[in-house]
């Protein structure tokens, strides 16, 4: 219809202006149209652009959005300073997203400087009211290469996570089984004593079980194992995890991070330097 049939209407400046603005996943359609002196909207210009990469993975009201300023750019020399407010129809009412107080990323903040250049409104209209822009922007030649291809992935893989076991942290070493060393232990620190006081005053097994908590005759502390007053133990501890054959000696925080991964006691960042 487009190629064997005058469909196009010779511009007129004075004439009412509407902006049609379509998307689908990879490509954005427009037609810019003018009231004719019967009253019938007839359209001036067409345009449709296929998606980047990067556009292809905007949101869907940023698509939309995007949408209407590619319109809005094509056609600036038509509608900026034009004779009368002019409509913009859009198919996706949740561009009320927009309409909401919120912080704007850079590329939204540059829109919304853009938009401020138009005398507008816009329009929400059903898509089944909207064929023309809606063919234009599912254009078959701009489908090519269109790939699902952020869709269900995990920004952090299982692999890349380091696991730590708190309630049944069993490190054997030598043959040496540390809870069992820790449990035997009765010496503690004035804290922790006074963590199991309140403890046994509350009748419960838990104190503040984001802090302390006792599980088998053994305190945790946020998660940790808390190694009793026993210098002893104490400095088996560290000895174990320096002299680990797989790894090599990192230094101070390397030797900070590994031991701290699992347990706890007051001061053992300066006893381990």
């Amino acid at each position: 219809m487009f190629t064997i049939k005058p469909v196009l209407v010779a511009l007129d400046l004075d004439k009412e202006f509407r902006v049609e603005a379509d998307v689908s996943n990879y490509a954005t359609g427009g037609v810019l149209s003018i009231k004719c002196s019967d009253e019938m909207w007839r359209p001036v210009v067409f345009i449709s652009k296929s998606l980047s990469n990067t556009e292809r993975n905007y949101k869907i009201h940023d698509k939309e959005m995007l949408a209407v300023i590619r319109c809005l750019e094509a056609w600036r020399h038509f509608l900026e300073g034009a004779a009368t407010k002019f409509e913009i129809w859009t198919d996706y009412k949740n561009l009320e997203y927009f309409m909401k107080v919120q912080k704007l990323n850079r590329r939204q903040a540059r829109w919304a400087l853009y938009l401020s250049r138009f005398n507008f409104m816009l329009k929400h209209v059903l898509g089944s009211k909207m064929e023309k822009a809606d063919s234009l922007s599912r254009r078959p030649d701009w489908e090519v290469g269109v790939e699902k291809d952020n869709e269900d992935q995990r920004l952090v893989k299982p692999e890349w996570l380091e696991v730590r076991k708190i309630e049944t942290v069993e490190i054997i070493v030598d043959k040496v089984d540390l809870l069992e060393e820790v449990r035997k232990s009765k010496v503690k620190d004035d804290e922790v004593v006074k963590a199991v006081e309140e403890m046994k005053r509350a009748e419960v097994k838990m104190l503040r079980d984001e802090e302390w908590r006792e599980v088998d005759g053994v305190m945790y502390k946020e998660g940790k194992v808390y190694v009793p007053k026993d210098n002893k133990l104490r400095t088996e501890i560290i000895r174990l995890h320096h002299d680990i054959p797989v790894e090599e000696h990192g230094g101070q925080w390397k030797i900070v991070k590994l031991v701290t991964q699992n347990f706890w006691w007051p001061g053992i960042t300066k006893e381990m330097k």
